[in-house]
């Protein structure tokens, strides 16, 4: 199944999904994108590290760090459920991204820079 999920990511011409409408919906967004995407019941999905996590995260956010995904990408979330993934920059975000989206989630975001953006905003944490 990884292969195959591996081979999906690399097919994808861009990263972007296509919406029924036919519209290319982008993979990344900025953490206000992505605060308005939780207040619409996204949810928000911590990819960094164990030790990350626990010095502080975004309120509501569920724990899968990047390699679980990787390996593993069902989540507890059903896959209707919008999904946004962050981490400290983006690049860990993105790569659970691509493979929860390849793994059949059909609404899935990754918030560009990270944690720290949305601390500076003053946008709720645990």
């Amino acid at each position: 199944m990884l292969k195959r999920i591996y081979n999906l990511i690399r097919e994808s011409k861009d990263g972007g999904e296509t919406t029924a409408g036919g519209v290319e919906e982008p993979l990344m967004i900025d953490h206000e994108q992505a605060r308005h995407a939780q207040q619409n019941g996204a949810q928000m999905i911590d990819v960094r590290e164990r030790d990350e996590w626990e010095a502080g995260h975004i309120a509501g956010a569920l724990f899968y760090p990047v390699t679980r995904i990787s390996s593993d990408p069902e989540i507890e979330v059903d896959p209707n459920t919008p999904i946004v993934t962050y981490c400290k920059a983006g690049g860990r975000a993105e790569r659970a991204a691509e493979v929860l989206r390849a793994a059949g989630y059909r609404d899935v975001r990754a918030m560009s820079g990270g944690f720290a953006d949305w601390q500076a905003a003053g946008y709720p944490t645990e």
